[in-house]
Order: structure tokens, then sequence, then C-alpha cells
């Protein structure tokens, strides 16, 4: 601001033959504490073009003093050019350069000859009404008896937390000792009662909101509604009623759980920082970043050295995905990168959000070197995986276009078969390329009801090719795309006990 500032002094001040004095009370911004003389500076800026020159940086500004100290009244005698005459333009006060009056522009109208405005208040503000502070000591106790316990899928009290959070609305609210916002667990006889005094200062007659929040977060779902408590009108102790909260447990995993996500990049995609191709030849590594620890909990700087373990850290910030057929990939070489991460029994079955990086030569050098490898989309988009704990398998699906990011940015996870349904199968279907019939089979272990669809590389369904029930044993289908275009497609098998996805190539 201040280069700014000096950018219009300088050519201002050459012309000096229309003289417009400027004046504004601070009077009331004082006494609410928004301004203090001495420390905070007042500027005033005059622009819409006043200047007739349309490349010209519109705005003239001047810095304000006041006139003894003490005065709430701020003055300045403005030089502008001759060639204003005759023309109208707007002012505005500016507070520290930065924050300028809420209300309407000011208009003026420059004369030739020397103008003194009218005095105004900034902001038109003009009523202050002073209020009292108060001092006010409130007692909380909350009731989580329903949740309360030890071990997973309870709050235990030696890993959780509760907390208040907010009564920061009114005046000075937020002047609390933050450890007081901890709530304490008033026996261990209690089941699930916990208390704290919280000091807070406020205007009397105002109101704050506050609210009952356990943490961390991901194990809870945290649906308590705010509530509120008003300032009274002299120092004052509270002591509220119980509140039996609404807080539930997050679902936790009862067993390790291996999630393996598939990131597709058979189709041409785009480097989303620079907009050009990525040379799918010349791939180092696809990596996967997201909001969970497994996943470098979003930390690192999107570039190469985010693939390792940093001193005292358990994970990398970033998980690299191979193409070599191990870890999970099913063939070396295709087109479909594939990382895993292991989540441990007892973690929350939660949301997860993530986004991919391309790495290939020259990519870590692109955006000035600025997270460089940020670089499958250029919005703010995640991918969004939500998921519950899978009853046949431990290990759970993740397929993903390597910059699509579907219409609901909810992912399609898919539950692997587990060993010892092997007698269900999906097989590969033949031929594979294919044009323009092929043939898929598969098995069953038992009378099921199945479907069986096939999808394009955008995810959306373009064929049923049966679904009903279908006996023990093993089954063919045969689907004719002959109405279909060239490219990589995905079928679907789906069961009730049974979930398996195998990719075909139709070329014509």
């Amino acid at each position: 601001m201040n280069k700014l500032l000096l950018f219009f002094l300088v050519p201002v001040s050459l012309f000096s033959q229309i003289n417009v004095t400027f004046q504004v009370n601070m009077g009331v911004q004082i006494r609410k504490g928004l301004f203090t003389p001495g420390k905070d500076s007042l500027f005033v800026r005059i622009h819409d073009n006043a200047y007739g020159d349309s490349l010209y940086w519109k705005y003239f500004w001047f810095n304000m003093h006041n006139g003894v100290l003490g005065d709430s009244i701020y003055r300045v005698k403005a030089d502008l050019p001759s060639m204003l005459s005759g023309k109208q333009c707007n002012y505005t006060y500016v507070l520290n350069g930065t924050q300028a009056e809420q209300s309407a522009y000011h208009p003026l109208y420059f004369h030739s000859a020397d103008t003194v405005l009218s005095l105004v208040y900034f902001n038109n503000d003009s009523i202050y009404n002073p209020r009292k502070i108060v001092n006010l000591s409130i007692t909380f106790t909350a009731d989580i008896s329903a949740i309360w316990g030890s071990g997973a899928g309870y709050f235990d009290d030696t890993r959780d937390s509760l907390m208040i959070r907010g009564l920061d609305w009114a005046g000075l609210g937020a002047l609390i000792d933050p450890v007081s916002c901890q709530m304490k667990l008033v026996s261990p006889s209690s089941n699930g009662l916990y208390k704290t005094t919280i000091l807070v200062k406020g205007n009397a007659g105002d109101s704050a909101y506050y609210t009952y929040f356990a943490v961390p977060s991901a194990y809870f779902f945290n649906s308590e509604h705010a509530r509120w408590v008003t300032f009274p009108y002299s120092d004052s102790a509270i002591i509220l009623p119980t509140a039996v909260l609404n807080i539930k447990m997050t679902p936790v995993l009862s067993k390790n759980l291996i999630i393996q996500f598939q990131a597709d990049v058979s189709d041409p995609i785009q480097n989303g920082l620079t907009g050009e191709l990525v040379p799918l030849n010349k791939i180092q590594f696809i990596g996967i970043k997201g909001n969970i620890p497994q996943l470098g909990s979003w930390k690192g700087n999107w570039t190469p050295s985010d693939t390792l373990v940093a001193q005292g850290s358990t994970y990398p910030t970033m998980v690299v995905m191979n193409n070599q057929g191990i870890n999970g990939d099913a063939i070396a070489g295709d087109y479909t990168w594939t990382g895993q991460i292991v989540l441990p029994a007892g973690s929350p079955v939660t949301g997860i959000e993530f986004r991919y990086a391309c790495m290939y030569p020259g990519a870590d050098t692109v955006n000035g070197g600025i997270q460089p490898l940020n670089n499958e989309s250029w919005h703010d988009g995640n991918h969004q995986y939500f998921w519950e704990e899978p009853k046949y398998s431990d290990i759970l699906i993740d397929h993903n276009i390597f910059g699509a990011f579907p219409d609901c940015r909810c992912d399609d996870v898919r539950e692997m078969p587990a060993v010892k349904n092997l007698h269900y199968a999906l097989e590969q279907n033949y031929p594979n390329p294919f044009n323009p019939s092929t043939t898929i089979s598969f098995s069953l272990s038992e009378r099921s009801r199945v479907a069986l669809s096939v999808y394009n590389s955008l995810g959306q369904k373009i064929a049923e090719l049966f679904n009903g029930e279908k006996a023990a044993g093993s089954h063919s289908v045969q689907w004719n795309a002959g109405s279909f275009v060239s490219g990589v497609y995905f079928y679907e098998l789906r069961s009730e006990k049974f979930t398996s996805v195998k990719k075909l190539l139709l070329v014509k």
C-alpha cells in the first residue's frame, strides 16, 4: 500500500491549482474502539475516473491528520489538477489504507475555486451508545453417558476431549482462557458427566452462542445445536442446567482394512496447472495425497520429496502408486496405477478426500515451483470417498479417472472378494481386445441374484447385460458393442456377497 500511495502523491502535487479540504469526524469510531489516534491512519480516496483518462489508475490518495492531540476531527487540504474543474466524482474515507467506509460514496463536484467540504462522520455513524462491560462466570455441565466408556466405539477419556466452543458473539466476548474451554470428567463414577467453569467478558444485554464439541472430530458426529447465553447488567455467576448431548460416535473398523486406489490414465490427460497433455509413456509415478494421516493429511509441498517419510513421521505426505503389477496392481504396464494404504482396526469409518499427482520429466518445475505436482485439475475439487466397513472382505477398491471429478464428488467404492469366496469369480472377457462382440464368463458358488453391467471410462453405465437370479455354477454372457465407439470400458459383476470389476478394450 505504501508504494501505491507514493505513486499518486508525487504526480498529483505538481498541478496544485484546485484546493479541496476534506474533513471527517472520527469521534464515534474512537469511542467504539475501532480507531486509535496516533496508531491508526486515515486517508481520503478520490476515484471514479474523474481525470478522464481510461488508462489512468483512477485513484488519488491523501493522508489525513487531526489538528491537535485528542481532537477527533481529521482534515486534509488536497491539491488537485486544474483539469478536474467542472467534473464530478466520488470520494470515500479509508482506515489504515484498507478498510473503506461501508456506507455509500460521497459525491464531489470540482470547482475552480477552493472548496471546504462539510464535516461528515466516518461511515455516517454519529451515534454511540456506551455499553457496560460485565464479567460473567458460566458453569457448564454435560451428560454424554450414552457414548461414554473405554476403547474403540466409545468416548474414551484417555483419548477424547469435550470442549466448549463459541462465546465470541458479544462485544469483548472471546476474552476466554482456552484451558477452561476443555471440560473435565466430574469423577470416574459419574458415568460420563463433564463440567467446566468459564470466565468471560461481554457487553451487558448482549447474547453469545456456544456449543459442545467432541474431539478428535473424526471419531464423532458433532450434531449439537448452538445454545445462547445473555450477559446480565452486573457481574454475575450462572450455573447452566445439565445438557444431555446429542453427540454420536463415528463407526470404527473392527479389523484392519486395505484401501486400494486406482488411477486410470487410459484417456489423454492434461496437466491441470499448464493445460499441456501428459506424455503417458513418460509418467514416472502417480501420487496421491489426502486428508487422513495415511495419505499425508494434506501436508507437504506437492513435490517429489513428499514421497519420502520425514524424520519423526509415520507416513509420507504423498503415497506413490505403481503400474508394475505389484501391491494390488492387476496388470503391469497398463493404464491403471494402483496405490494401497492400510487403516488399522479402530480407525474411524468416515469420508476421505484426496487428489492425484502426476510426475513426468519437467512436471516438478512448473507453476514457479509452487506445488508443481498439484496438477490433477486447475480447480479446487477433490475426490470424495464415502464407505462402510465391508462384510466379506478386507479390501476396498476405489477406481478413478485422473482429472475427472464426478458431479456428486462421491466415488463408487467396491469391495474385493475375500479369499474364502474365491469360488465366486469374474473372468477376463474373450477375446480382448474385441470387435464388435466378446464373451464375459463368471461363476457362482450358490444361487444368487446378480447384475452384470458395462460402464464407460467416465463411470456411466451404458449397458446392463443381466440382472436377475442365476444358479450356482459357471455362466457366460455375450456383449455386442457394435453401436459403441472404440475405447476402454469396464464390466462389473455384483451380487450380495461378491463384487468384481474388470477392464475390456473395444478396437474398431
